[in-house]
Formats: C-alpha cells, sequence, structure tokens
C-alpha cells in the first residue's frame, strides 16, 4: 500500500523494498495519513494535488531473488509441479515471472517516472527516510524492520551471476540502468 499525507507528500510502495516498514514509520510520524487500499497503487489510482512524491528503490536483482524466495513454487521444475515451462532456476524466474505486485507494463520501479526520480534507496533507507523527513520538516524515527524473508540463509547476490545480470539488463534495463549507472559489469 501507499502512504498518503494529504496536501504534503505521496509515499509510492514498490514491493521487496522495505515499503511495508517505511509506511509503518510514516503512520508513526504523520498519524493523520492514510494507506490506499491497493497493495502497490499507482499514482494515477490515488487522489492527489501537489504533494511531494517519492518512492524506495533496490537493486533489481535482489528485488527477483526476493520475490523469487517467496515464490516457492517457481523452485521446481515443471516435471517436479512448477510452473509451465519452468526449470526452477532463479534465471528462468527472471526470464518468465509476470505479476502485476512486480512489474506494470515490463517495468520494474514502476512508480520512478510520477516520483521524477525522488526516491530512497533500499541499502541506505534509514538515510534517505531521514533526509526527507527533514525536506518535509518532520521529525525522523526509526525505520521499523518488517516483512523480512523467513528462513533467508544465503546472500542474495550468491543467488546470481554473469547469466542472471545479463537477463536482467535484456528484461528491465531502465532499473538496471538506474541502479547500475549504465554499468552493465556492476
Amino acid at each position: 500500500m501507499s502512504f498518503i499525507m494529504k496536501g504534503r507528500f505521496i509515499y509510492l510502495a514498490h514491493p521487496r523494498t522495505a515499503s511495508m516498514a517505511t509506511e509503518k514509520a510514516l503512520s508513526m510520524v504523520c498519524p493523520g495519513g492514510i494507506t490506499t487500499k491497493a497493495h502497490h497503487a499507482q499514482l494515477h489510482e490515488i487522489p492527489h494535488d501537489d504533494e511531494s512524491i517519492f518512492t524506495t528503490i533496490r537493486d533489481p536483482l535482489d528485488v527477483l531473488v526476493s520475490w523469487w524466495e517467496v515464490n516457492i513454487q517457481w523452485h521446481k521444475p515443471q516435471s517436479d509441479g512448477g510452473p509451465t515451462g519452468s526449470d526452477g532456476s532463479f534465471l528462468d524466474f527472471i526470464n518468465q515471472y509476470e505479476h502485476t505486485y512486480l512489474t506494470i507494463d515490463g517495468e520494474l520501479f514502476f512508480h520512478l517516472q510520477a516520483a521524477k526520480y525522488n526516491y530512497l534507496r533500499y541499502e541506505y533507507l534509514q538515510e534517505g527516510f531521514d533526509i526527507a523527513m527533514e525536506a518535509l520538516r518532520l521529525p525522523t524515527i526509526t525505520i521499523p524492520k518488517l516483512n523480512i524473508t523467513k528462513n533467508k540463509d544465503k546472500d542474495y547476490m550468491s543467488m546470481y551471476g554473469d547469466k542472471e545480470l545479463e537477463a536482467m539488463w535484456n528484461r528491465f534495463p531502465s532499473a538496471m540502468e538506474l541502479y547500475y549507472n549504465g554499468d552493465k559489469h556492476a
């Protein structure tokens, strides 16, 4: 869900970017704010005027690994009951997976155009949140730890290599360009 403080700001939520924790912090800072009914509402679905708009981004590969981790049916090949055409690999997930919470019109960070690239980086979320709250002249608080992937036993970077990186550049070039500043070897 996205968080709205009418007349002040709108926080547009992206899946797997600590948006639930950020919204919780915003609700503590702005008890008069509301969350949207739609889980990951787009800006055109939210009544708004001239509010400041911001969102959160995360390494696109980490977003997909996190999403893959919670979609365990994709961990099996089709022959073992997995999705049609799946071989059970993360690479296959990158190439095939579709979900409106994850992508809209083939875009991974679908709120960025509305947010005009006004975003917080997941890796520096608390610092970015503090800067955003100061700019909005609101108090800063510690963002709670919520909705963390259960039983995470691997570093996400261990889940991908050159093939996965290439697949991400092919499928989500604008997200990769934004996050990696055009460096295809990052």
